[in-house]
């Protein structure tokens, strides 16, 4: 490659960049270089760049061989002394001529800038207490029996007193010196705990809007409000769920906040520090309220604040317009809060230093060492001006962060026929990209499994983004296992380089072990030959350090990951605090992500109905804050679109609104619905019509899957062991029915050895709960031996050390990788196991739990199920015949006619945990035989039809049909009653679908746009967490002690400061069992580390740690089996 660097650094920058590219390119001129060198020096050259970037770095590299002569590849520093052709600017001035600004189209902008600076004149006001000042000066951390937050919001309810609008207290803050007073008049300032006059306890119950959003902007600057729940006349601890939840509490929640939603009270609180709490420290003079400097930045913002009202009074004169209106107050909170957390990491100064011997001044905090460190009026004023700024430039934010720009591999058309599908996308993407913009986009991508449909994603976004601000890309995955895939397939396939992609996984363990194992395969040749590092594509490169934002944000290495990288690819987990986090700033890097790139949401159905809420609530702030949503699976119900669709919508709408397009000029949403067969977009303008949309969409794909051949055939097989026996006799009945399927499948669809000639096969057994899994495969391993055959089974579930799942993971990845029909039989395992017993057949098992279901490229010749529901069964019946795509003559699927729940406990629900069966009502299936609650043309012929296209809603039958149930459990959780109406007016159906089978708040993902308020408080985190456990688990670690021998050990201690504690010889529960045939990883999976002194790094320690259950009796294990709870048996 002929490539040219273009300099315009300047002072030490110039020095340095001249020092790195005289090493690699032969000097043209006093800035210019031109060499030949190759895509891997190349990238080299630009690492090396990039981490010796100044703020005063530019360099361009131009491409000589490009289509054009001279293509601009890359930018590192300082873009803007470049144009995007990457040209030289004859002439430049910082003078404003075109006055940009000026023209935004963001309207609100100078709400949000009064709202974050007037509330960081307040935030901290409580500081200047007795009580506080005591607890930073004595060292002695303690809590306080009210949070200072909580005591500035009395105080400036106290200033705004019985103000009934707000020009009245605007007036009063114009003039603060006048009333100084105010701030503390019994008359008006409520002391919780000490004065207990009736209705006095809610102080925004009387508030005018703009102060009501102030006390609100005020209150959560650390943390959000949370419903208290009390027990016994106690609070609990504050974020506890609680179990009475009416809804009517979202309509107006800060109506109902008292000092309980801000911290947990107790009984025991000293009457002293309660007093002291709300009694001022020092002098009066002392307090910030009184001095001149804040007096002065006040007395400008509240004459700002007036002459906005009097300017245009309906943009925050009522309460319609601030507590519905969230964008407004998320981007005032989120600016407020990054200012303060950045100002607070600030160092003190030498003048600081001086002041803190004298008691008259007031502090806000300390530094590392607990000394004294910032006046509280400095504090103030510093908080004040940095929200300012970070408000003022929000909007800027995207422009400045590193993009991707005409990438070749996301322009360049499809060279397979498989694949064409995707240009169809692309173009169609393409049409509507102006449209988008304007209004949002709303993409469903559905086409099956190995239609390349992750690579399509990437292309079609591309495709959305405008070529002028280049593609940022957010792809969240459930699993940190399809992450890292999917992180490496975007960058060995798509060739996005190592500095332009972030992966996330949440665990340095899972990266190092997936990095050895990729490394391991790059050895021996395995790895894909096709692997592209494409030329020609800009990066809009370095992060803009002097900007108000990016420069508070991205110090840290791992915000730098998560915001500045262009694309992302990471687990949900590192954008859902974005919604989910109640306290401290966790939700501030993930909601600039979503305000600076669009999303990807793969797999949305793969969660469980209990995350729905969460995810709903995600796509609403996505939509909220102005970025596109790709929902990404070949299953999709109806419901599950339609619910995320209103959620966007509603946050969209929002978002156009603040942003100068509402009514008649709010375009709407664009929708664009992609798969192998066909695309097509409109912009519907409501509910109503999207679902017509959908409908039509779906119609004609499931008319397609139909035609196709069917590549999964299923039978049911009966369960021999009668309902309610013993718990033995029903696993071992099980696992007899399991091993008969397994041979009986064996025979249908064995091939042949290429070297022995032997019949061989490879098989999934998918049960729903590890427990019976571990208590089968001890049956199945003790069977009585076949002659004429040699059974292999592999255990794989979540309960291995990480390590040893990785290894296990590795091997079935290796092992079910049939893209040529015969390369299993040369992994290693495989080939030792068959030339061990050269004379017989060979039956490979795989024995797992649902992790077998998402995220596994496997193509196996033959599967058997548990059924937990009908998702299930669809989820894995895509990993047999996924490579080869063989027509089988015989079914190649065995569905075993009753899970095992429903044997032990035949009076309990059974498709349930995981599955959709409720309690009682209409959720409760009055049979649990699959045989009865299947449809037989879906086990003829498995595909995702019963998912994506169920019969309307009247002619469901939940208590029959696995399928209705499902949709029906989806309908009640994703869609508002009024729409449930509207799909079976006046009918009978309409029971289940508000039927309290389950607790409601708990299930209504809809709260979120039905209640936008809802947003101002943490009650919805609070009662729909995400992933919440449904037990108590703790952290056990396997590790050889000095001697060698493996222990068992259980983390223990805070976390950044974990013990490892030996657990007792009594709980740990090894198995006798003898597995000579295992399929077991070739290589040992150990570390070559050893625990001392009950200390060891932890990142070291996670290589071999497992999350279980707690247990009073310990736990059972077994190197081929794992870890599952010892029962006491």
């Amino acid at each position: 490659m002929n490539v040219l660097f273009i300099s315009q650094c300047d002072k030490r920058a110039l020095s340095e960049t001249r020092r790195i590219l005289d090493q690699f390119a032969q000097r043209k001129g006093a800035r210019t270089w031109q060499t030949r060198i190759t895509e891997q020096g190349l990238e080299t050259l630009r690492d090396l760049l990039r981490r010796k970037a100044r703020r005063n770095t530019a360099v361009a590299c131009h491409n000589l061989t490009g289509p054009s002569g001279a293509d601009v590849l890359w930018f590192v520093g300082d873009r803007s002394r470049f144009d995007e052709a990457g040209n030289v600017p004859t002439n430049s001035t910082v003078r404003d001529i075109l006055r940009a600004d000026d023209e935004t189209t963001w309207r609100s902008r100078g709400i949000v800038l009064l709202l974050a600076q007037i509330a960081a004149l307040f935030h901290d006001l409580g500081k200047g207490s007795e009580e506080f000042q005591e607890k930073l000066r004595s060292h002695i951390p303690k809590r306080s029996p009210y949070r200072h937050e909580w005591v500035s919001v009395r105080m400036f309810s106290a200033f705004v007193g019985d103000a009934d609008n707000d020009r009245i207290w605007l007036e009063r803050l114009a003039d603060s010196q006048s009333h100084a007073g105010r701030w503390t008049d019994l008359d008006f300032f409520v002391r919780d705990g000490v004065d207990n006059g009736s209705g006095r306890s809610m102080p925004f119950h009387h508030l005018p809007p703009l102060a009501a959003a102030v006390a609100w902007l005020v209150v959560s600057h650390h943390r959000l409000p949370l419903v208290p729940v009390m027990k016994d006349g106690k609070q609990e601890w504050l974020g506890k769920e609680s179990p009475s939840f009416p809804l009517d509490l979202l309509t107006n929640p800060l109506s109902e906040i008292t000092a309980q939603w801000n911290s947990q009270s107790y009984d025991d609180d000293d009457p002293e520090d309660i007093q002291a709490c709300w009694r001022m420290a020092g002098k009066l003079e002392a307090q910030p309220v009184r001095d001149k400097k804040w007096s002065a930045y006040a007395r400008r913002l509240a004459l700002k604040a007036i002459e906005m009202l009097d300017r245009d009074s309906s943009s925050f004169g009522s309460d319609a317009s601030l507590s519905q209106d969230p964008y407004v107050l998320h981007l005032a909170r989120l600016s407020l809060m990054l200012a303060d957390h950045h100002h607070s990491s600030l160092p003190s100064t030498g003048k600081v230093a001086k002041a803190t011997a004298s008691k008259d001044i007031l502090f806000a905090n300390t530094d590392s060492k607990g000394r004294l460190k910032e006046p509280l009026t400095d504090h103030l004023i510093g908080v004040a001006r940095a929200a300012g700024q970070v408000a003022y430039s929000l909007q800027s934010v995207k422009q400045l962060l590193p993009s991707i720009k005409r990438h070749r591999a996301l322009l360049r058309r499809s060279p397979h026929d498989q694949f064409r599908w995707q240009d169809a996308a692309v173009d169609e993407a393409r049409a509507v990209r102006d449209r988008s913009e304007k209004g949002g986009a709303f993409i469903v991508s559905m086409a099956s499994t190995g239609c390349g449909k992750t690579l399509a994603n990437g292309k079609i976004m591309n495709a959305l983004s405008n070529e002028h601000d280049g593609f940022r890309l957010t792809y969240a995955l459930g699993l940190r296992s399809l992450t890292l895939q999917t992180g490496e397939a975007y960058r060995r396939d798509v060739g996005i380089a190592s500095n332009d992609i972030a992966i996330l996984v949440g665990g340095l363990a899972s990266r190092t072990l997936f990095e050895h194992y990729a490394d391991q395969a790059a050895a021996s040749g395995s790895e894909s030959m096709q692997s592209i590092m494409d030329e020609g594509y800009v990066v809009e490169g370095g992060v803009e350090g002097s900007h108000p934002v990016t420069r508070r944000l991205v110090g840290d290495k791992k915000v730098q990951k998560l915001l500045a990288t262009p694309v992302v690819v990471c687990t949900v987990d590192h954008i859902a605090p974005a919604t989910e986090s109640l306290r401290g700033g966790r939700h501030i890097v993930p909601s600039f992500r979503l305000m600076t790139s669009d999303i990807v949401l793969d797999e949305l159905d793969d969660y469980d109905l209990n995350d729905m809420p969460a995810l709903t609530r995600m796509v609403h702030l996505a939509g909220l804050l102005g970025a596109r949503v790709l929902l990404s699976s070949a299953t999709l119900p109806p419901a599950m679109v339609e619910g995320m669709y209103e959620a966007y919508r509603t946050g969209r709408q929002c978002y156009d609104e603040n942003h100068g397009r509402c009514g008649d000029e709010w375009p709407g949403v664009t929708c664009l619905w992609v798969d192998e067969f066909s695309c097509t977009s409109d912009t519907p303008s409501d509910v109503a019509t999207f679902r017509e949309k959908h409908r039509e969409f779906i119609a004609a794909r499931a008319s397609e899957l139909a035609q196709q051949p069917a590549l999964r055939v299923a039978e049911t097989v009966p369960v021999a062991t009668p309902e309610g026996s013993e718990r033995h006799d029903v696993l071992d009945g099980y696992a007899k029915t399991i091993m008969a399927s397994c041979f009986k499948m064996h025979d249908r669809h064995a091939g042949a050895d290429p070297i022995t000639g032997r019949r061989v096969s490879f098989g999934i057994v998918r049960m729903a709960n590890i427990e019976p899994i571990f208590d089968v495969a001890q049956i199945l391993f003790r069977a009585e031996e076949v002659p004429s055959m040699r059974v292999h089974i592999c255990v794989y579930h979540s309960r291995f050390p990480l390590a040893h799942r990785a290894a296990i993971e590795n091997m079935l990845d290796r092992s079910f990788t049939r893209k040529s029909p015969d390369a299993a039989f040369s992994e290693p395992e495989i080939r030792r196991a068959i030339d061990a017993d050269p004379d017989k057949d060979h039956v490979f098992v795989v024995l797992a739990s649902p992790v077998c279901e998402v995220g596994r490229d496997w193509d196996a010749d033959w599967a058997v199920v548990e059924p937990s529901s009908v998702r299930s069964i669809i989820q894995l019946a895509g990993r047999i015949q996924r490579h080869r795509r063989q027509i089988p003559a015989d079914a190649n699927m065995a569905i075993l006619d009753m899970p095992i729940r429903a044997l032990l406990k035949p009076s309990e629900a059974a498709f349930c945990r995981p599955g959709f069966e409720g309690r009682s009502g209409d959720f409760r299936l009055a049979t649990h035989h699959a045989c009865d609650l299947l449809e037989s043309g879906f086990v003829k012929h498995i595909d995702a039809r019963p998912r994506i296209d169920p019969p309307p809603c009247s002619e469901w039958h939940t208590t029959t049909s696995l399928a209705d149930l499902e949709q029906a459990a989806l309908v009640r959780n994703m869609l508002p009653d009024e729409v449930k109406q509207a799909v079976s007016p006046g009918s009978r159906r309409q029971r289940f679908l508000t039927a309290s089978a389950f607790r409601p708040a708990n299930f209504m993902s809809y709260l979120v746009w039905k209640f936008p308020q809802s947003l101002m408080t943490g009650i919805l985190p609070q009662q729909q967490p995400f992933r919440v456990s449904s037990g108590k688990e703790v952290t056990l670690v396997l590790m050889p002690d000095e001697e060698g021998i493996p222990r068992l050990y259980r983390e223990d201690g805070k976390i950044g400061e974990r013990l490892y504690v030996l657990v007792e010889r009594s709980l740990r529960h090894d198995v006798n069992l003898d597995t000579p045939y295992a399929w077991t990883p070739t290589k040992e999976y150990g570390l070559d580390y050893k625990v001392t002194s009950g200390l060891v790094s932890p990142s070291k320690a996670a290589l071999m740690s497992v999350r279980v259950p707690n247990s009073d009796f310990g736990w059972r294990y077994h190197p081929n089996l794992g870890f599952a709870v010892y029962r006491g048996e």
